[in-house]
């Protein structure tokens, strides 16, 4: 077996390691099956007695975005572990030492494996190392390439871009990057649950905004440069809050501990309103050892002060099916805040249309849902919610709604008018102009009454029999029986229609929907007359009109040449 051959059988070891380890180089010189697995590396002690060191943190040396990082003169044991020759070539801050089944060029960076070879990479100043193996054969040819970051100093300090900082809901609860970006669709989700501030990994906070009385957490993890967390039990931790705010339960805005120990794991540092009930925000900075990581706004909502509501579902008479209206609370600095549902009562007297609103057994329990407006940062925050309510006949009654906040005071909400409607019971139809021309945008308007002769109901459809010609023209979405009206408490339906080319001339469209009404006109369709203009090209309704005005023009000249020849008899 030739040198050559022996030497591609040769695989280096790449795995560094702090303390009893050494770094590990396996690049295969032939195929990957003679490289090295991570059970079959062999980690020796490295020549005359010199060990590893100086290793301040491990990366993935095979990218040179994720280098390992080594102080000046730290030492790096490098072994190859299959028998041949190979080059092992340094560049950067760093030559060869001691070793053994090696010899070295006059400049201690290129070394020339002989066997299974054991070398002692020394760190000589500041910057980047790359390591690289080739055969002997193509020296130029890289086959592997290892990368070090060397640094004056494994002495780094808190770095705050390594850091992390969240604001949270519990103690003992953070969110990991994952959990996060998993919960911002979800916008009704309260989260995921999280682990200890050991394992954060985003500045991304599970909340920001909290109820009246709830308590916020700041949870914190310091590393240093080089993404090392912080060594030592008696590291000086600062968590400062402006207006008043109270951390850890002191009223001076201000906490600290000089035995902090890189991260607050499961004793997250707690953070509440100046006084309760009462809103406000307060900025918090945190810094550890001296060093800055960030400040977060936090947000402490108060009492309810304000109750909005609006309609949202026509409920339907007919059918017994609830309308619905929203509610908002928001407390005396505009925030919106969750709370329960409001008890509905009547603007005056409208019990022949609506059921005693302020009666639990005549309205559902009202239901609290999340809006998209509460996405981001606080995926989990309510901002609005819906209540219910059941007709006993055609109208539009006036309502409002009441809420008794924590202190006593009873909110009362504006007033607004509510639909109880039904099903289809007569109709009109109309289009957004009389004359079009070819290629015009049509819009053709159904309105439907019920039999109140009001506002149809939430989920009515024109039904089976529901039918729409339009000559001349072709629907964008063609009419279904099953369509449900265009906009939310408006009973219309509106559909779009293109003007066809080459289709001048006078039409009428048909409307029909087989209503319960018993008049005669909403029990045929109704019509919709328009025009289509002509383009000044000749069409077929021209040439037809000229073929008419020369047929009678000629019946005209025979007719008198027909009385000339009997005048001469």
């Amino acid at each position: 077996m030739s040198t050559k051959t022996n030497f591609k059988r040769i695989a280096l070891v790449a795995v560094t390691a702090l303390g009893a380890g050494v770094l590990s180089v396996a690049p295969a010189f032939a195929a990957t099956t003679d490289a090295l697995t991570n059970t079959s590396a062999a980690l020796t002690a490295a020549a005359s007695g010199v060990n590893t060191t100086g290793v301040c943190a491990l990366g993935t040396p095979t990218a040179a975005a994720t280098p390992n990082t080594m102080a000046v003169g730290g030492t790096q044991t490098v072994t190859t572990t299959t028998t041949g020759a190979g080059i092992l070539t340094l560049t950067g801050p760093a030559t060869w030492s001691s070793g053994t089944n090696f010899t070295l060029d006059s400049t201690r960076t290129v070394a020339t494996a002989t066997d299974t070879a054991t070398l002692v990479l020394n760190i000589t100043g500041v910057g980047t190392v790359v390591l690289s193996t080739a055969t002997v054969a193509a020296p130029t040819v890289a086959l592997q390439t290892f990368y070090i970051s060397a640094v004056a100093s494994c002495t780094a300090g808190i770095s705050a871009s390594n850091s992390y900082v969240q604001v949270t809901d519990a103690a003992a609860h953070v969110e990991t990057q994952a959990q996060w970006s998993a919960r911002q669709t979800a916008f009704n989700a309260t989260g995921a649950a999280g682990g200890s501030a050991a394992n954060l990994d985003t500045n991304f906070d599970v909340r920001t905004t909290f109820a009246a009385g709830a308590t916020a957490y700041i949870a914190v993890r310091a590393r240093d440069a080089y993404k090392v967390a912080l060594t030592g039990s008696t590291n000086l931790l600062v968590i400062s809050c402006d207006n008043g705010a109270k951390v850890n339960g002191t009223a001076l805005g201000f906490y600290s501990t000089s035995s902090f120990a890189a991260s607050t794991t499961t004793s997250n540092i707690p953070v509440v309103a100046a006084t309760a009930g009462v809103p406000m925000s307060t900025t918090c900075t945190t810094s550890v050892n001296g060093v800055a990581l960030t400040t977060k706004k936090i947000t402490f909502v108060g009492d309810i002060a304000t109750l909005t509501i609006a309609p949202s579902r026509n409920g339907n008479y007919e059918l017994g099916t609830a309308g619905r209206i929203s509610y908002v609370y928001k407390d005396s600095a505009g925030n919106t805040l969750t709370n329960t549902t409001p008890t509905l009562t009547t603007a005056g007297t409208v019990t022949s249309v609506l059921t005693e609103l302020s009666d639990a057994n005549y309205y559902a329990t009202g239901t609290a849902y999340v809006s998209a407006q509460g996405a981001g940062i606080n995926p989990a925050y309510q901002t609005s919610g819906y209540s219910t309510f059941n007709c006993i006949n055609y109208g539009s009654p006036s309502i409002t709604a009441y809420k008794t906040n924590a202190a006593g005071v009873k909110i009362t909400s504006n007033a607004i008018d509510i639909r109880c409607g039904g099903a289809i019971d007569t109709y009109t139809a109309s289009l957004n102009k009389a004359a079009f021309n070819a290629g015009d945008v049509v819009t053709l308007t159904i309105t439907g009454k019920d039999a109140g002769g009001g506002v149809t109901a939430y989920g009515a459809t024109p039904g089976t029999g529901f039918s729409v010609a339009m000559p001349g023209m072709t629907a964008v979405t063609t009419p279904a029986t099953t369509d449900t009206e265009s906009a939310a408490r408006t009973g219309t339906w509106v559909y779009t229609y293109t003007v066809n080319t080459g289709s001048e001339g006078a039409y009428n469209g048909a409307v029909k929907i087989a209503v319960a009404s018993t008049s005669a006109q909403y029990n045929k369709p109704l019509t919709v007359p328009y025009t289509i203009n002509s383009t000044g090209a000749v069409s077929n309704a021209d040439v037809l009109k000229s073929i008419v005005a020369l047929i009678a023009s000629i019946n005209k000249q025979i007719q008198a040449l027909q009385a000339l020849i009997l005048k001469k008899k």
